[in-house]
C-alpha cells in the first residue's frame, strides 16, 4: 500500500483550482448520476435518510452511481447515531451509577457520519474546499447578455 494521501480524482482537482494537466496520468472513470431508489440492503430509517441526501447531492452534481455504496453506508450509520441519541434521551445518560455503554456507540456512530459527510462534501470545511463555476448556473440568454 502506497504512502502519502489517497489521490484525488481529476473533477475535484477542477473544482479546486489545482488541476495540473501535465500531471494527470488518464482520465477518472465516468459514471452516470446516480437514481433516486435506494438500494434494497438499506433499512426504512436509512431509505428515508438516502431521499433527502440523494436530491441534495444530486442538485450539486456530485453523486454518482459509484457512490451508492458509500452514500448507503452514511444512511446506516445516521440512523444508527439517532437511534442511539433517542435511547440516551429514553434511559439517559448514567445506567447503575456507570456511564451508558449507548453513549460510547452514539459517540462511534457520531464520527462515521462525520468523516462520510465530509467525503460527500456535506461539511463546512469540505465544502470550502471546493469551487463553483458561477458560469454553469447561468443560462445560455443570461450568457449572451453578459458579452
Amino acid at each position: 500500500m502506497p504512502a502519502g494521501r489517497p489521490r484525488k480524482p481529476k473533477e475535484t482537482k477542477k473544482a479546486q483550482g489545482t488541476l495540473r494537466p501535465c500531471r494527470e496520468v488518464g482520465d477518472n472513470p465516468q459514471y452516470e448520476l446516480i437514481a433516486k431508489s435506494p438500494p434494497d440492503f438499506l433499512s426504512q430509517g436509512a431509505k428515508m435518510e438516502w431521499a433527502g441526501l440523494v436530491e441534495l447531492l444530486q442538485e450539486a452534481g456530485v453523486i454518482k452511481v459509484s457512490d451508492a455504496m458509500a452514500l448507503g453506508m452514511l444512511c446506516e450509520d445516521y440512523r444508527e447515531y439517532k437511534n442511539m441519541c433517542r435511547r440516551i434521551d429514553r434511559e439517559g445518560f448514567v445506567i447503575d451509577g456507570k456511564r451508558s455503554p449507548v453513549l460510547k456507540i452514539r459517540d462511534d456512530a457520531n464520527k462515521r457520519v462525520f468523516d462520510k459527510l465530509a467525503h460527500f462534501g456535506l461539511t463546512p470545511a469540505s465544502r470550502s474546499r471546493i469551487i463553483v463555476d458561477k458560469k454553469k448556473d447561468k443560462s445560455e440568454l443570461a450568457l449572451l447578455m453578459d458579452m
